[in-house]
């Protein structure tokens, strides 16, 4: 018997997961589709049936990080049950098996079913709106060449495995705990990088955020005007410059660095996850 993934057993918890939170997890849909409904249709109200197509992109962007956040950071609330503990670790089912389906759950049906809610509500909203619009509203496109689906995925992916492992780290307050310490850690990383930029480059660090600009000067003061970002290195009088990167140059690098972190995080919560188990 395979003792680490076994696709029948797989299966039977697959099914049995879904019966028992199939109520709930209908009543948080039916909370989303009204969300969403209530937000597009005033967004229409107030521009007298117009919804424009920033404004679908926007508010699919936001409230598919922030909900899928919320959702995630509970999902792993059984284990901290005292009353249903005990009778979920007990189950004949590997740690592997049980990780992947409050992964599939959170990442995957999350994702196509937050899809699926979003386009249907917002056809609606439009089909309306346009029955007073001369011109028509346009239906926002995901795969349009002007929006950056790579970087809303990598973002998705990424706060996904942050409220994924504080979900299963934190027996309370999942949610408030893990933004503390996401908080923590990105300051950490922001006054090092600081600290790096300025010793490699024996100058004082004004701005110097990870991948962007770097502003160095020796007397702590910005010597020369900021730009948009483009290639381009400025020298004031007291000999200090700024130095702005292309995003699309480094785009690739800072997504490959988050991916990487993600699957990181991932792997640590499944390891969390088979030591609670055992």
């Amino acid at each position: 018997m395979n003792n680490t993934f076994s696709f029948q057993r797989f299966s039977k918890l697959f099914m049995k997961f879904s019966k028992e939170h199939f109520y709930s997890y209908l009543l948080s849909i039916a909370v989303i589709m009204v969300l969403l409904a209530g937000l597009l249709g005033w967004g229409a109200y107030s521009g007298n049936g117009k919804v424009s197509v920033d404004t679908q992109r926007k508010m699919f962007s936001f409230f598919l990080l922030v909900v899928n956040v919320i959702f995630t950071s509970r999902i792993f609330r059984i284990l901290w049950d005292k009353k249903s503990t005990v009778a979920e670790l007990l189950l004949p089912v590997s740690p592997l098996e049980r990780y992947l389906v409050f992964w599939l759950y959170s990442f995957v049906i999350f994702g196509l079913v937050y899809l699926a809610l979003f386009f249907m509500i917002d056809m609606v909203v439009i089909q309306i709106g346009n029955i007073e619009q001369v011109d028509g509203n346009v239906l926002f496109n995901p795969l349009h060449k002007d929006f950056k689906l790579l970087d809303l995925f990598v973002s998705y992916a990424i706060l996904h495995a942050i409220a994924f492992l504080g979900s299963i780290c934190f027996k309370k307050t999942h949610l408030i705990k893990t933004a503390m310490c996401t908080v923590i850690v990105y300051l950490f990383l922001l006054f090092t990088n600081q600290f790096m930029v300025s010793w490699i480059f024996n100058r004082a660090s004004l701005t110097s955020l990870p991948y962007m600009s770097v502003d160095l000067s020796p007397y702590n003061t910005p010597g020369s005007e900021k730009g948009t970002r483009g290639i381009s290195a400025t020298v004031d009088f007291y000999d200090g410059f700024n130095l702005f990167f292309p995003y699309e140059s480094i785009d690739w690098v800072i997504n490959s660095m988050l991916l990487t972190t993600t699957v990181l995080l991932w792997f640590a919560a499944y390891y969390k996850l088979k030591e609670k188990q055992v």
